[in-house]
């Protein structure tokens, strides 16, 4: 996207009058103080189309823009088409509701659409609108030194929405890959082929989403195009690496003849990884011994997170619990990916024991039990 002339221009007669104590930029000659309702945001509201303006920017107090307000709904689709004078280089933008002025130093972070053919005046766009609002459309004379006449067509047109259906794992081995299915339909169920498909997460709790597959400007805030889209069938598998609680959703992104859809966000918890209890297959009633193991993803040394629990076996073949003990954390040189749990105990009385680790859940992980590790004391 080309950035209009005047956005530089006067950026750098600003400095020009910073250093030679200028006092107002309009002296030199500039349209610094856009005084018309049509020269900045939001603008006039738009005539009913066709509309037909004129640019100067052959003259003093020159004439960039013609600045245009209008209101557009959740998925409803502007089009617009402009002719000119020959001879110009007139372009076209779509500044977002909520745009401060023309003249701000970012203003790719706004602009939500344009169209700026190089050397011409015949441009066109269309945009369906993600967010309701009062958008302002900028005619604007790129060079900033030409004068003309432009015709505009528009319409606007509301956009049916499609659908959308998810399916994806509830957990994933931690450290694993969950893939998202998407399935895209029109408006009467018939799959979207070629749909372009966008995926989302957040933290659990949280707020605020990130697109994950997303081809964007690095110099724009503004949302671009998905980089994955769905096959002939309207099917897409995305797969994601979770590496704590968190909820992701896909969305429909709109095309000129349909609109915007969210799916229904999911909950994808990891599972943390405890391995068995190692212990001693025969220990001596009343003398201690150590319980250890490793837990993945790792944890605070020093921390005692995981709790241990003994079980001892009835005559009926049935457990019954007898205790519970919480192992300390410690770093693991042999497995430096994993956390070493490790705490000396006793047991009370003779018989076959049971051991069981167990990790609570977080926001992290889920909980999660180890296999059984079975011992005899005597």
């Amino acid at each position: 996207m080309r950035v209009k002339r005047r956005t530089w221009l006067i950026m750098a007669v600003a400095v020009v009058a910073a250093a030679f104590a200028v006092p107002a930029l309009a002296q030199l000659g500039v349209n610094a103080q856009l005084s018309a309702a049509d020269d900045d945001i939001p603008g006039v509201v738009l005539p009913a189309s066709p509309v037909t303006g004129d640019l100067d920017g052959t003259v003093a107090g020159r004439d960039y823009d013609d600045v245009y307000a209008v209101r557009l709904n959740y998925n409803e689709r502007l089009s617009v088409q402009m002719s000119a004078t020959a001879g110009t280089d007139f372009d076209l933008q779509l500044w977002r509701p909520g745009s401060p002025n023309l003249l701000v130093s970012n203003p790719l972070s706004y602009i939500v659409q344009a169209s700026s053919n190089e050397g011409t005046s015949t441009e066109e766009f269309w945009y369906p609108a993600s967010t309701t609002g009062t958008y302002s459309l900028d005619v604007l004379d790129w060079a900033g030194t030409a004068k003309g006449t432009y015709r505009l067509t528009w319409d606007i047109v509301k956009l049916p929405e499609p659908g959308i259906a998810t399916t994806m794992p509830a957990t994933v081995k931690w450290g694993g890959g969950a893939k998202i299915e998407v399935l895209a339909t029109d408006d009467h169920a018939v799959p979207l082929p070629q749909a372009s498909i966008m995926i989302a997460s957040r933290p659990y709790g949280g707020s605020a989403w990130t697109y994950l597959n997303m081809d964007r400007d690095p110099k724009s805030t503004n949302y671009g195009m998905p980089k994955n889209k769905a096959d002939a069938l309207g099917a897409l598998t995305y797969t994601v690496y979770p590496t704590r609680l968190t909820e992701y959703r896909a969305i429909v992104w709109p095309s000129h003849d349909m609109g915007k859809t969210y799916g229904a966000p999911t909950l994808v918890s990891p599972r943390a990884t405890i391995t068995t209890p190692k212990a001693p297959d025969v220990v001596y009633g009343k003398r201690s011994f150590t319980v250890s193991g490793y837990l993945m993803p790792k944890h605070k040394k020093g921390a005692t997170d995981v709790k241990i629990r003994f079980y001892s076996k009835n005559k009926d073949g049935s457990w019954t619990w007898r205790k519970t003990v919480m192992a300390t954390n410690y770093t693991s040189t042999a497995h430096p990916t994993y956390t070493l749990y490790s705490r000396k105990t006793y047991l009370p009385f003779k018989g076959s024991w049971k051991i069981l680790a167990y990790i609570p859940g977080d926001t992290t992980h889920t909980e999660r039990t180890s296999a059984a590790r079975y011992l005899t004391v005597k």
